[in-house]
């Protein structure tokens, strides 16, 4: 029989009339390699999305491109969320 480990469960609420907080939980037994697989297999699905809903097919050429981008999104938001829990 196989048993369903939570890695992950994300979600939102509403804090006011356009906010929204988000709330992201990580099961306490978690193995680092089983988160890392799981956020990396959303990061590709997210780019295979973002080029579908360009209208353009799933080629390298488009699937680098826009892992490029990605990779620079995520570089630029992580910068970001680390300065607000880090302010001096």
């Amino acid at each position: 029989m196989k048993t369903k480990h939570e890695i992950l469960n994300a979600y939102w609420t509403k804090a006011g009339t356009d906010d929204k907080e988000y709330h992201i939980n990580v099961g306490k037994s978690v193995l680092i390699n089983d988160l890392e697989f799981v956020l990396v297999h959303i990061i590709y699905r997210l780019i295979i999305r973002y080029i579908k809903n360009q209208g353009k097919t799933i080629t390298s050429q488009h699937f680098n491109k826009a892992l490029d981008e990605y990779t620079q999104a995520i570089h630029t938001q992580v910068g970001i969320m680390h300065d607000l829990q880090h302010r001096k």
